[in-house]
């Protein structure tokens, strides 16, 4: 909801408040970042959190990763998921 009124900073609010955050919440703040930038530091910032991706989230970091600047990173995290 926030992220289609243009307020991507309370996602992060509202996901921090959650008791319990999972893979699931995490999945739904990064399929709503529209900005590279963002989702692979969601990604990240997951992973550090200690909670394992899943395949949702490798598809909305993959489809983040489509620009030409990052494709890069794309590639290997594509090859991380080929190495699973």
């Amino acid at each position: 909801m926030y992220a289609k009124c243009g307020v991507p900073a309370k996602e992060h609010e509202v996901l921090e408040e959650l008791p319990t955050q999972n893979v699931i919440s995490w999945n739904a703040l990064l399929g709503q970042q529209g900005k590279c930038y963002e989702v692979l530091y969601g990604f990240e910032h997951m992973q550090s959190e200690g909670l394992s991706p899943g395949a949702v989230t490798y598809i909305c970091t993959l489809k983040a990763c489509r620009s030409t600047e990052i494709m890069h990173i794309g590639e290997q995290i594509h090859d991380r998921i080929m190495s699973m």
